[in-house]
């Protein structure tokens, strides 16, 4: 079960995206991405800890279903919360 969150843009011109939150989230990843329309390619976007313990299954689960998923990630830790590190990816 998740709980979604919609996310508004203000400094765009009106944009919107949703997060799904809740415990046992990621193995609903792929059928998400499917019921939002995302059926050809996403992009992964992690830390480093949470892309060595659960990155593999996911991509592996995507693509399963046909879609096209890439892992970007970046070190984990506060220091890469930054501009700089979001441009980088």
């Amino acid at each position: 079960m998740h709980t979604t969150v919609q996310v508004l843009l203000p400094r765009q011109a009106p944009r919107t995206y949703d997060i799904a939150i809740g415990a046992g989230s990621l193995s609903s990843v792929p059928s998400l991405c499917v019921a939002m329309g995302k059926r050809r390619s996403v992009f992964v976007i992690s830390d480093s800890r949470v892309a060595s313990l659960y990155g593999h299954s996911l991509l592996e689960a995507m693509i399963e279903i046909g879609v096209d998923a890439v892992m970007l990630d970046f070190p984990a830790g506060e220091r890469s919360k930054s501009p700089s590190v979001a441009h980088a990816l």
